[in-house]
C-alpha cells in the first residue's frame, strides 16, 4: 500500500520522538547509574584543591560511574568529623586531626596522601628584629580559627621550640584576612605555609624572616583522603575508583598549573589565579619525605606515621592510637608507577 509524503512525514517524526524519548531515558538511566559521592575540603578552596575539580571538570568521576559534589571546608578537624558523621563520604584532611579524630572515636582511615610533610612555619616581617621563635613573647600572632591545621599543630611547636605561649597573643582569624592583616602590619607574626603564605609574601616582595616546624623535629604527615573504616568495608570497590581518579587530577594538576587554576576558576571566578598557581609549584616541595620519596603519589610510609604519631603523643596530648599504627592508613588503592622518579626526593609516575 502506498502512502502519501505527509503520512511518511508522520511516521518519520514520531521515529524520531520516539528515538528522542528513549535517548533521554537512557541518559537518565545513565545518570541514575552513577554514585552519589561527597567530598569536603580542609578549608576554603585554594589552589591545591583544583586536583579534583580537574578530575569532576573532564568527567573522570563521571567516567568511572561517580557523581561527585566538591564542597569547601572550615578545618580539617571539622571535615574529618563531617566524614566520620557519614556526612560526606570523603574528605582532605591532615593526619594530625585524623588522628585527633580517631581517638575520639571516629574510626577514620587515610587512603591517600598527598602532602608528606607539613610544611607549616612561623613567618614574622625582617622588620620586626624577631630572630628567634622564642622572640614572638610580647608578639601578636595571626593563626587560623579553633580546628583548623594550623591552630591544631601551633601548641605542638610551641612545646618544641620552648615558646612561652602565655606571652604571644593570638588573634584567630581566617587566612584569607591574615595576609591582609599581616602585610597591613596589624600582626606580627602568621603561621603559614613554605608553599603557600611564604610564596605570597614573596610575590608581593615583603621580606620575612621564617621558622619551619621541620626545624624543630615536627615535620608530621600532612593532608590526604580520608573516609570511614565502615566505607571502606563496604565499597572497597568506591574508594579504589575515587581515589585513583583524583590522583588523576592531581598528577594533572601538578603537570600544568595554569590549566588547572584555569579549570578551577570556573568554579570559584574570584580568585587570585597567580598566587593560586605559585601555591601549586610551591606544593612539589612538600610532597615526598625521605622515606616515601620514589614511591607513586598517594603512597604513604609507615616511619612517616610513625614519627607524627610519636610527636602527637610527645606534644599534642594523643596517648592512644586505636587499633595501632597501621589502622591509621592503607596503600592499597594506590596505583603502582610506570616510571622510576626523574629526580632525587621526587614521586614516580
Amino acid at each position: 500500500m502506498k502512502h502519501g509524503l505527509g503520512y511518511r512525514l508522520f511516521v518519520a517524526a514520531a521515529a524520531a520522538a520516539l528515538l528522542a524519548i528513549g535517548l533521554s531515558t537512557s541518559a537518565g538511566a545513565k545518570t541514575q547509574d552513577l554514585k552519589k559521592v561527597s567530598v569536603r575540603m580542609d578549608f576554603l578552596i585554594r589552589g591545591y584543591h583544583s586536583g579534583f575539580f580537574v578530575a569532576l571538570e573532564k568527567g573522570w568521576y563521571k567516567d568511572a560511574g561517580l557523581d561527585v559534589s566538591i564542597s569547601e571546608g572550615t578545618g580539617s578537624l571539622a571535615t574529618a568529623q563531617s566524614v566520620a558523621a557519614g556526612n560526606d563520604t570523603f574528605g582532605l584532611v591532615d593526619a594530625a586531626s585524623m588522628i585527633t579524630a580517631n581517638a575520639q572515636g571516629a574510626h577514620l582511615k587515610m587512603v591517600a596522601n598527598m602532602r608528606g610533610r607539613n610544611g607549616a612555619a612561623v613567618i614574622v616581617r625582617k622588620s620586626s628584629g624577631i630572630t628567634t621563635p622564642a622572640e614572638l613573647a610580647g608578639h601578636k600572632l595571626a593563626i587560623t580559627p579553633p580546628g583548623t591545621f594550623f591552630a591544631n599543630l601551633w601548641p605542638l611547636y610551641a612545646k618544641a621550640a620552648g615558646i612561652d605561649t602565655s606571652k604571644v597573643t593570638l588573634v584567630p582569624m581566617s587566612n584569607f584576612i591574615f595576609l591582609q592583616q599581616f602585610e597591613a602590619g596589624n600582626v606580627d607574626a602568621i603561621i603559614g605555609l613554605v608553599d603557600g603564605e611564604v610564596t605570597q609574601l614573596q610575590l608581593a616582595k615583603i621580606p620575612v624572616n621564617v621558622f619551619p616546624f621541620a626545624d624543630k623535629g615536627l615535620d608530621t604527615i600532612s593532608h590526604g583522603i580520608v573516609v570511614s573504616q565502615s566505607t571502606l568495608d563496604s565499597d572497597p570497590d568506591l574508594v579504589k575508583k575515587f581515589v585513583q581518579i583524583s590522583l588523576r587530577g592531581w598528577h594533572y594538576m601538578l603537570d600544568n598549573p595554569n590549566q588547572a587554576i584555569g579549570i578551577l576558576q570556573k568554579y570559584y571566578p574570584n580568585i587570585d589565579p597567580v598566587q593560586f598557581v605559585a601555591r601549586i609549584k610551591g606544593l612539589k616541595n612538600v610532597i615526598t619525605t625521605k622515606n616515601n620519596a620514589g614511591h607513586p603519589l598517594g603512597w604513604m610510609s609507615a616511619k612517616d606515621w610513625g614519627q607524627t604519631t610519636f610527636l602527637l603523643s610527645k606534644y599534642g596530648g594523643v596517648t592512644t592510637i586505636p587499633g595501632g599504627l597501621h589502622n591509621l592508613y592503607t596503600n592499597e588503592f594506590i596505583p603502582p608507577c610506570k616510571h622510576k622518579a626523574r629526580r632525587p626526593n621526587t614521586y614516580c609516575t
